[in-house]
């Protein structure tokens, strides 16, 4: 096992990777809506910022981050919430509604991340390992913290945070908590 830099032919598994550790369905759109809003943008804008969980060559996990909150909000408006709305006008609003709500906790934590690891790997420590080798090469970019939403009712998830540094930062009672982390 090791972590390393996102390659272009990661791609399928970080796809797949983010499908397998969401909510099961079968709907090829809502597939598409998933990989919309948690991956493809990343691995697509910003492959520089992202590391994978190998294991013996194939992305078993992963971290992917923006290092810069407006500019990531500037690039999903114009290329990814086209896409969006096209597959789910509820998801379109949504998606809107968060990147304003966001853009405020960006002020102060301007970087943002999105993590998933086979369930098989979880528990193992190497969340851990990933966030912080994100929060290394985002510190490296001048980035002044990073934050993060999860679902209010994961709380397994938000322990993982705040033993990871993270505090929560909002919350929107009954979807998202935002938790945020200053680098030092």
């Amino acid at each position: 096992m090791e972590i390393r830099k996102y390659q272009a032919n990661d791609k399928l598994n970080c796809r797949n990777i983010c499908l397998l550790t969401a909510p099961s369905t079968n709907d090829e759109r809502k597939k598409q809506i998933l990989l919309n809003l948690y991956n493809d943008y990343y691995t697509e804008q910003e492959p520089q910022n992202c590391f994978v969980l190998d294991d013996d060559g194939i992305a078993v996990g992963y971290i992917i981050t923006s290092a810069d909150f407006n500019e990531y909000s500037a690039k999903f408006k114009s290329i990814y919430l086209p896409e969006l709305k096209k597959l789910s006008l509820p998801e379109y609003v949504i998606k809107r509604l968060s990147l304003s709500l966001e853009k405020r906790i960006a002020k102060k934590y301007p970087s943002h991340l999105h993590i998933d690891i086979l369930p098989e790997y979880t528990g193992k420590g190497f969340g851990g390992k990933l966030i912080d080798l994100a929060c290394e090469n985002l510190a490296a970019s001048d980035s002044k913290g990073i934050f993060l939403g999860v679902s209010y009712f994961n709380k397994k998830a938000v322990k993982f945070y705040k033993n990871h540094g993270f505090t929560v930062k909002l919350t929107i009672f009954p979807f998202v908590r935002y938790m945020a982390k200053l680098f030092d």
